[in-house]
């Protein structure tokens, strides 16, 4: 039972820190957001062509300004706040297509390939109250307007079924994207996890290299008489030089002392037991 619950919770934690994860891909959005502006540019030149209402190509203008403006901002100082504003702003012209139905049949598509594309664009958080928006008017649209203006402008057909086929294409864009800040979630772990492991191992090394040197210090104060009492006492007077306020360059400068005297305490040493052991440097008697 225990177990269970762990596991149950484990899930819920990996769920939750997966749907927040902040946005990392900033490429993926960039093209979406190219996407966006062939589709709606090549669509004024349709309705320009095929002669539909003034409104619907001013829509689309407004839409298409405030896209490449995102682009060219976000190129230079990129920042997640300035794509959810935008992005709110742009739902408001596709709406009024979708509404109005500007383009017969097809305006559907509008709201449907919007909801879609934002989901790779903004991810899973900053999306869902836009997409909840539009699935709020879908359904206010399609099954409660008591005057059935959408239902007289799209047909029953399309009132009946279109609600469903939006809800089906937005949730599967809601899995790809899941997966895709699942991804991000894992990679943020695995590099947390090497970050954790070479700490823990250069304080292995740390603590290695210190009992080297101490051992080191341990093997000449045994070859050398005197060594270690000498180095205990340039420690003292380095540490009395500190207390006295002198600062950490009479500390430097004391283990320096420490290291100079210690070399010449050494030198000396083996120059008076040489010239007493060997022979060749005896007087003649």
């Amino acid at each position: 039972m225990k177990n269970a619950e762990t596991k149950a919770k484990r899930i819920r934690e990996n769920f939750w820190d997966t749907v927040n994860a902040p946005y990392e891909d900033r490429e993926l959005a960039l093209w979406m957001k190219i996407v966006f502006g062939f589709i709606w540019a090549i669509s004024i030149l349709n309705g320009i062509f095929y002669g539909v209402r003034a409104s619907y190509l001013i829509a689309l203008g407004i839409m298409v300004a405030l896209l490449f403006g995102n682009i060219a901002v976000c190129r230079r100082h990129y920042r997640r706040w300035i794509d959810v504003v935008t992005f709110t702003l742009l739902s408001i012209p596709i709406f009024y297509v979708y509404y109005h139905a500007s383009i017969g049949y097809f305006s559907v598509l509008f709201p449907m390939l919007f909801s879609c594309g934002i989901v790779f664009i903004l991810g899973i958080r900053n999306s869902f109250v836009i997409n909840l928006f539009y699935l709020a008017a879908m359904i206010l649209c399609f099954r409660f307007d008591l005057n059935a203006s959408a239902e007289d402008i799209y047909g029953k057909n399309v009132a009946l079924r279109f609600p469903y086929l939006y809800v089906c294409f937005v949730f599967m864009a809601y899995l790809l994207m899941y997966s895709i800040q699942h991804y991000w979630v894992e990679k943020q772990r695995r590099q947390e996890r090497l970050e954790r492991r070479v700490r823990e191992e250069k304080e292995k090394l740390w603590g290695m290299s210190m009992r080297v040197m101490n051992a080191m210090c341990r093997a000449l104060g045994a070859k050398i008489p005197g060594e270690e009492e000498h180095c205990r006492q340039v420690a003292e007077y380095a540490k009395d030089r500190q207390i006295r306020g002198r600062g950490s360059a009479a500390v430097s400068g004391g283990y320096g002392v420490r290291g100079l005297s210690g070399r010449s305490s050494a030198r000396d040493w083996n120059d008076r037991h040489s010239r007493r052991t060997d022979p060749e440097t005896e007087p003649d008697g």
